[in-house]
């Protein structure tokens, strides 16, 4: 059973609410609704769902959980602004099915790629970015060119073997010099 009440719900410290403690989140949820010409949804309603501590690091089951709670919560829309290098060795096939089983019960799913550039594919996507049946963000500059740091695939699962793979990212968007929310308020580019 999870408490709920207006603030989520934090995975990673279950005594309180979903905070911010590394700024990430809030910046993503600015470009995603926040109000006065940062985000492109401002009349959108967000749910926090802490995964990661402030040093970017957390278990994949929390991640897991929080997509479970998310459907428990008849959210539409996931945002996966987090990711899983492969040399940290992620369990890609649980990611799959989590994933899978989440967009068959309705949630649309958005993960970043990373931030490996182009090196090493097809190993570059971070998990869950790397999932087939999500949708996975690459980043771009001002001038649409891809951003130097943005992962770029192609991915490698049993179903779509290397070469060529499966192509990811599905699609891009800026991401160099966002203007968005930053803690404790104001604006800044990232």
């Amino acid at each position: 059973d999870y408490i709920d009440d207006i603030w989520g719900y934090n995975f990673r410290d279950s005594t309180s609410h979903p905070y911010d403690d590394d700024g990430h989140g809030t910046h993503v949820s600015g470009t995603v609704a926040g109000r006065l010409g940062t985000g492109i949804a401002p009349d959108a309603k967000l749910l926090g769902l802490k995964v990661l501590n402030s040093s970017g690091s957390g278990n994949e089951s929390d991640d897991w959980l929080a997509v479970q709670y998310a459907l428990m919560m008849n959210v539409r829309v996931g945002n996966f602004s987090i990711g899983w290098r492969y040399s940290r060795e992620p369990d890609r096939p649980m990611w799959r099915s989590v994933m899978q089983n989440a967009t068959d019960l309705g949630l649309v799913v958005v993960a970043g790629s990373g931030n490996e550039g182009s090196s090493d594919p097809p190993n570059n996507l971070r998990t869950p970015g790397d999932v087939p049946e999500i949708i996975t963000v690459g980043a771009i500059d001002s001038t649409l060119a891809l951003a130097s740091f943005s992962s770029t695939g192609p991915v490698q699962w049993d179903d779509y073997p290397y070469p060529p793979g499966l192509i990811k990212p599905d699609i891009v968007a800026p991401g160099v010099a966002v203007h968005s929310c930053v803690i404790p308020g104001g604006y800044e580019d990232w």
